[in-house]
């Protein structure tokens, strides 16, 4: 499939059961992630599974991410219950485990790499605490920041390095740069403008999805308002476009 085209290709994956799914930085290999199995995906043969690993666990996998940098193009995290593992693959087809990072005593809610640092990737949980990891050194975060409620989401700002933003259920973080009342339900989704350092967007269980200027906080610069659940709303590479995905009643 061409990068952007209104080209459409369907492939079902019912034996897989699986709980996330994330797409490689060339738009080309997906990873669907599951409890029982993960299985690497050519998006240009979508019938045609690369390669698949077997799991041992009774938990599901919440949360999968490539590495965004195509020197680490061959690298994706998970997470599972209460830790990060870090995966290869190979153009031989085989899926490598290279560590575990635990630090969290509950579980992972998102895990987000840096974009502008290789080696760093952040993880947030309901337990209050964001961790950074280093992968050289993954016997134990880099760096933590609590807060009084646990996180549900976790996303590195895309212009100005060493900023990052959590979404959170509760009153109020305990030293947060800037605490935003964006909804009056729980946020689902949260993501950073690739063009502005100050500009994200948050969708919610409330139905919308709000705009946002972190430099100007009091009130959102714009709504969009869906009939259903916005369980997710990222913006597209060029910048100027949106894509959410929305839970039907």
């Amino acid at each position: 499939m061409s990068q952007w085209s209104g080209e459409q290709s369907v492939a079902e994956y019912g034996d897989l059961q699986a709980s996330a799914m994330a797409v490689d930085c060339t738009g080309q290999f997906a990873v669907l992630a599951g409890r029982k199995v993960m299985t690497l995906v050519d998006l240009d043969n979508p019938t045609d599974r690369v390669t698949k690993l077997t799991r041992q666990s009774k938990f599901d996998i919440s949360c999968v991410q490539w590495h965004p940098y195509p020197v680490c193009g061959d690298l994706f995290a998970t997470a599972c219950n209460q830790r990060l593992d870090l995966f290869s693959w190979t153009s031989y087809g085989n899926i490598n485990q290279k560590c575990s990072m635990r630090g969290h005593s509950r579980t992972v809610s998102d895990l987000d790499w840096s974009p502008f640092d290789v080696n760093i990737i952040a993880s947030c949980s309901v337990d209050s605490y964001t961790h950074l990891w280093d992968i050289r050194d993954p016997k134990k975060p880099s760096n933590s920041f609590q807060t009084v409620a646990g996180a549900s989401q976790v996303k590195w700002n895309k212009v100005t390095n060493n900023l990052f933003a959590t979404t959170h259920e509760g009153d109020k973080g305990s030293s947060p740069l800037q605490y935003i009342a964006a909804h009056l339900s729980k946020i689902h989704g949260l993501d950073w403008s690739p063009e502005s350092e100050t500009n994200f967007a948050t969708s919610s269980q409330d139905g919308t999805v709000k705009f946002w200027d972190s430099s100007n906080p009091r009130q959102s610069k714009g709504v969009i308002t869906s009939g259903s659940p916005v369980w997710r709303a990222r913006y597209t590479p060029f910048g100027h476009g949106l894509i959410t995905a929305v839970v039907p009643n």
